[in-house]
């Protein structure tokens, strides 16, 4: 998000991240909750499949 290009890009809303955290041993994927910054399991949270992340979060 602190890049120059992505932030521009995040002010401009010209693009959303969202991030994944794969666990290759398992095959869970937990997905950032936007709105508290949390990880949590996809699985049980599919509407957050493409949450903005939180404006100042490290990327």
């Amino acid at each position: 998000m602190s890049y120059p290009s992505v932030a521009l890009a995040l002010d401009q809303n010209r693009v959303t991240l969202h991030g994944w955290v794969y666990d290759i041993e398992t095959g869970s994927i937990d997905t950032l909750n936007g709105g508290t910054g949390r990880f949590i399991p996809l699985a049980d949270n599919p509407q957050y499949f493409a949450t903005p992340a939180l404006s100042g979060m490290a990327a």
